[in-house]
């Protein structure tokens, strides 16, 4: 069905892109899909929820996988390989017409991606981001609402940044590594590294004992 659209994960991800997804392709029929088997046959925000992950490939449909882990969305995206992966770009978000956006990358409302920005794969674009000319960002990163950053940027792959960030122009964020809330990074962060403060200052690890929980 070519006007199916698919969202993986019928939580709170999940309600925010449908209807974001829903704004940009208002004719499109929209269902969920999720592993819990009492969601099954339930609506959410009047799409219903048609079964579970592993149909993603098979119903025809453009996917989104609506999951905040960074680490589980891009594991899952490599498992779910013969999907069709789409976008979902919010109408009242800016994309330039040089910049480019990857497969399953979200864009959500009053987000900003300037000219020739380079945003990878399965990437979450959050509320009122501003991403700015020459930037480059990772598969699998995620974005939080607010940030702001100056031109030519690097995110790396996975990484998380929290709400409110502002990126100085230049800088880079290492691959998996975590920005906190209302940080201001002005000097470059290495990967798996947790960062905060202002200016942000490298405090810890990412490691498999992080609590991403605190995050989503």
């Amino acid at each position: 069905m070519s006007d199916l659209r698919i969202i993986v994960g019928a939580g709170a991800q999940g309600r925010v892109i449908l209807e974001t997804w829903r704004a940009q392709q208002p004719n499109a029929r929209f269902v969920f899909l999720d592993d819990n088997a009492a969601l099954h046959g339930t609506r959410i925000l009047d799409a219903e929820v048609v079964g579970g992950v592993d149909q993603a490939a098979s119903l025809g449909g453009e996917v989104i996988l609506a999951l905040g882990h960074n680490e589980k969305r891009l594991a899952l995206a490599k498992k779910l390989a013969g999907a069709r992966f789409g976008n979902a770009i919010h109408p009242s978000a800016i994309v330039m017409p040089s910049a480019t956006i990857g497969a399953g990358t979200v864009v959500f409302p009053g987000a900003i991606v300037q000219t020739e920005a380079r945003i990878g794969e399965h990437v979450i674009v959050n509320t009122g981001v501003i991403i700015e000319h020459d930037a480059k960002v990772g598969d699998g990163a995620s974005i939080s609402p607010g940030t702001k950053s100056g031109g030519r940027i690097v995110i790396g792959e996975g990484a998380f940044i929290a709400t409110g960030v502002t990126l100085a122009p230049r800088v880079s964020i290492g691959a998996w590594s975590v920005i906190g809330a209302g940080s201001v990074v002005v000097s470059n962060i290495r990967d798996r590294t947790l960062a905060y403060g202002v200016p942000a200052r490298a405090v810890g690890k990412i490691d498999e004992t992080f609590d991403w929980q605190r995050l989503l």
